[in-house]
């Protein structure tokens, strides 16, 4: 019982580092103000775009991690904490200069906004890894057979 404990435990902390992710996009934000262009009318920086993109894309991980609370198998275990690494590695490239990015200011909300995601992220990649090294430990629940 206690390998099942740990593995909820870890999957309940990669729960609450997705949302922290959704809660530094949703209060924290991005710049308020937009680019003129050509015709005077206004349109959002690229760090609005960053900021509705990691917004939306940190559900998935979310979800995933609240079902893994739930998860018995071996291989399920395996498959969720790889999709976990994989989804907090394209965030993580959707806040840098390769993906979208975010402004060149210093002191912008939209630079403070990715390092609090980045820091999720890489907190929550480390978790992944951990489960990819513990789903190896787990045994297999069998199921019950007559």
């Amino acid at each position: 019982m206690e390998n099942r404990r740990v593995w909820c435990l870890l999957g309940a902390l990669a729960f609450v580092v997705s949302i922290a992710s959704i809660m530094s996009a949703v209060f924290i934000g991005a710049c308020s103000c937009g680019i003129e262009t050509a015709a005077g009318s206004q349109v959002p920086m690229k760090c609005f775009w960053t900021e509705r993109t990691v917004l939306f894309v940190s559900i998935i991980p979310a979800a995933i991690a609240a079902c893994q609370i739930f998860i018995k198998e071996k291989t399920a275990g395996y498959i969720s904490a790889i999709s976990l690494l994989i989804c907090s590695v394209v965030i993580i490239l959707i806040t840098c200069d390769k993906g979208i990015g975010v402004c060149d200011g210093e002191g912008m909300n939209c630079k403070i906004m990715a390092i609090c995601v980045r820091l999720n992220m890489v907190f929550l990649a480390v978790i992944s890894i951990i489960q990819l090294f513990y789903a190896g430990k787990r045994r297999n629940i069998p199921k019950r057979g007559f």
